[in-house]
């Protein structure tokens, strides 16, 4: 009779301990999975502004976004085609961004590819698979500089146990220093 009670004593007290180290745990991993998520989607973003409108060079883009051998090229001049040459006028961060939402991610060839399709609108979701329920990843992309864009990451949650996490990124567009006003 005395061990039963020890033990319900002792599993009263050792419980609570245990749920808490279960949900700790179940946190990390979340962490994780946004770390990773997060990583792979501004590695994509990143890719994609080094080689945004090369014609030759190391990894030239076709208009369609995507490499073929017979646009395929390498040259160890870089050229590129210029949007518009004036860039007094021209926003090239905002026609970046309209290009990289046209991209269809299972057809093109910046790597690494993206599982989703590409977004810019506000606080656009960004999915993770094993993200537990009541956490929400978005990005936000900021096209107000004409030669770079700035990337935001947040977490958001509806759940009782909110995970802070915020990213920030500057990403410069490649094209820029070759597309010079005339």
């Amino acid at each position: 009779m005395m061990a039963a009670i020890i033990a319900i004593v002792a599993a009263t007290i050792l419980y609570p301990l245990f749920n808490e180290s279960l949900i700790i745990g179940r946190q990390s991993a979340d962490r994780n999975s946004i770390e990773a998520a997060t990583s792979l989607d501004l590695s994509w973003i990143k890719r994609y502004a080094k080689f945004w409108k090369m014609k030759s060079g190391p990894y030239p883009l076709d208009n369609s976004h995507t490499k073929s051998s017979d646009t395929f090229q390498i040259s160890p001049v870089l050229e590129y085609e210029c949007a518009n040459s004036d860039l007094t006028t021209t926003n090239l961060s905002q026609q970046f961004i309209n290009d990289a939402v046209s991209i269809a991610n299972t057809t093109n060839d910046v790597t690494p590819k993206l599982p989703y399709s590409f977004s810019a609108t506000a606080n656009s979701p960004i999915p993770i698979t094993n993200l537990s329920p009541g956490y929400t990843l978005s990005r936000t992309v900021d096209a107000s500089n004409a030669n770079r864009i700035y990337v935001v990451y947040k977490v958001t949650s509806t759940n009782d146990r909110p995970i802070n996490f915020v990213r920030e990124a500057s990403v410069a567009l490649e094209s820029v220093a070759w597309c010079t006003p005339t």
